[in-house]
């Protein structure tokens, strides 16, 4: 019953943010293409990163966090059109990147427990209209540190609100 309600959450998370159905590159003409990224990238890793797994068992509604974890490259990762996309624990990343069966339920679910989504939102709290590989320059597989607000549901599924990400390159 529980991995059911966890999948209903997710599905209505990525329902409601337009879930990707595919790996493929990022669309070339968006409506808000003419939004700057640089804004949102963070020239030095913030202090006090935690990992994502305390993120969702511990922030409050409308906390300030930063956040570590893991942005994979399959096709759940993604949001397309969308600045946003799933942040996965760096712990679980590690382990489900191992896995060579692409459709592994044992992983996928894995990486559910383990993930948090990341929004980066325009002035009414809608997630700006580019994608978020090209906002940011995300490619997968990469680690980040998001600075942001918690987002907590009623249900206890989590989010970030994030106004600035640092890319570990």
């Amino acid at each position: 019953m529980r991995y059911l309600k966890i999948g209903l959450i997710f599905y209505a998370l990525s329902s409601s943010l337009g879930c990707a159905q595919n790996d493929a590159a990022p669309p070339t003409a968006v409506a808000s293409s003419n939004v700057d990224g640089k804004q949102f990238l963070l020239g030095a890793e913030p202090e006090g990163a935690i990992p994502v797994l305390d993120l969702k068992s511990k922030a409050t509604h409308g906390e300030k966090v930063v956040v570590v974890g893991d942005v994979l490259s399959g096709k759940q990762t993604w949001v397309d059109g969308r600045a946003a996309f799933r942040l996965t624990d760096c712990s679980v990343a590690s382990e489900v990147s191992l896995c060579t069966d692409d459709h592994c339920e044992e992983c996928a679910l894995q990486t559910l427990n383990a993930s948090a989504f990341v929004k980066i939102v325009d002035e009414f709290g809608k997630p700006l209209n580019v994608d978020s590989r090209a906002l940011l320059g995300l490619k997968g597989e990469e680690r980040v540190v998001v600075r942001g607000l918690a987002s907590r549901t009623e249900d206890g599924s989590v989010s970030i609100v994030a106004d600035g990400v640092y890319v570990r390159r």
